[in-house]
């Protein structure tokens, strides 16, 4: 009973909002950057940056190389410094001043850049969106996007950003102390999700000179995976396209749901056949 109110009143407030949000701030959606430069120079990208803008004013970016094979090492486990080879992640909030759009990394896979301000000149053309800006080392850039095509999403309840509460793994509670995962699940049926542990040490080193305990200490705990996700009834489906693991591209992550006392509570199967039941709820 619970459930079908709130899916009778926060479904239809939501998606009232969401088109005149989406009208007033042109960011709104999925972008993928097709180009990058770097003081005028063209840039080879080994991963495609992904940014979901959602309109409640926060967002999350990855950049995750695609088609990588399943395992770099054949004789042994993937080191971390392979595995997160070329991989960027943040979440965080974003303002919109004009034409200037103001990203504050709240926490980046990169902790050297935990609460860095990214502060971008945007405009649209013919449907491409242009960021122009300098980096933190002083260099001009200039960055185009393509919106994603739209997925066939239904409204749905679920759609926003949320962060994980609690997560209970085979009846053993694993968060706390776990790492919280942040999920935005976009109105055009793209998903992006991410651990990023806050305060881990800030280490200047490219990923090959790290040693294997700062290796360790950057990322413990990180996961990001990023891609399309579908609604039947109260069963949601991940389908993860890229991730920071490249055995797990393809997968389905599929979660029965509900809402429990303002919560989001997703249960079912992981990967490893362990029973996941994990509780989130809303950024707001």
């Amino acid at each position: 009973m619970r459930f079908r109110f709130i899916s009778r009143c926060v479904a239809p407030c939501i998606f009232a909002c969401l088109p005149l949000l989406a009208q007033t701030n042109p960011l709104v959606g999925t972008w993928e950057r097709t180009s990058l430069l770097k003081d005028g120079a063209a840039q080879q990208s080994q991963a495609p940056q992904v940014i979901l803008f959602g309109p409640n004013g926060y967002f999350l970016q990855s950049e995750l190389p695609v088609d990588r094979a399943k395992t770099l090492n054949p004789q042994e486990k993937m080191t971390d410094a392979e595995r997160f080879e070329h991989v960027t992640a943040a979440r965080g909030t974003y303002t919109v001043s004009g034409n200037t759009v103001s990203r504050n990394h709240v926490v980046d896979l990169d902790p050297n850049l935990d609460g860095y301000n990214e502060v971008r000149q945007f405009r649209i053309e013919n449907g491409t969106l242009i960021l122009q800006g300098s980096t933190p080392e002083g260099s001009k850039i200039e960055a185009r996007f393509h919106k994603l095509p739209p997925m066939d999403v239904k409204p749905s309840p679920v759609i926003g950003t949320w962060e994980r509460v609690w997560l209970i793994r085979d009846g053993v509670l694993q968060q706390p102390p776990s790492v919280p995962e942040y999920v935005f699940f976009g109105g055009d049926g793209y998903f992006m999700q991410m651990e990023l542990p806050a305060g881990r040490p800030k280490v200047q080193k490219p990923l090959a000179k790290m040693t294997p305990e700062e290796l360790k200490a950057r990322f413990a705990h990180v996961a990001v995976a990023f891609g399309t996700y579908s609604i039947a009834a109260s069963i949601v489906t991940r389908k993860h396209l890229r991730t920071d693991t490249p055995s797990s591209e393809g997968y389905e992550h599929v979660r029965g749901f509900r809402f429990e006392s303002g919560f989001l509570r997703m249960r079912g199967p992981n990967a490893n056949a362990t029973e996941a039941d994990a509780w989130f709820q809303s950024v707001k």
